[in-house]
């Protein structure tokens, strides 16, 4: 599959041992789940193992008001 301009942000942090998401990894997915990219993709492009991004999924729906509501 083409990069499509994403660059992992594995790459950006490659030192550090991270076992929490990012604030900025979890408006991502969330971004993400709305418009439907798979987990795999999500984890991809994060950087990530699939898991975390299941787990995000299962877990959480990242309430931001940056976000706008659908329909308002």
């Amino acid at each position: 599959m083409p990069d499509k301009g994403f660059r992992p942000e594995s790459t950006l942090r490659a030192k550090i041992r991270q076992s929490h998401l990012f604030r900025s990894e979890r408006r991502r997915i969330e971004r993400w789940r709305q418009a439907n990219v798979t987990p795999d993709e999500m984890a991809h492009r994060l950087g990530r193992h699939r898991s975390t991004t299941c787990r995000e999924l299962q877990r959480n729906h990242f309430r931001d008001s940056g976000i706008p509501k659908p329909g308002g």
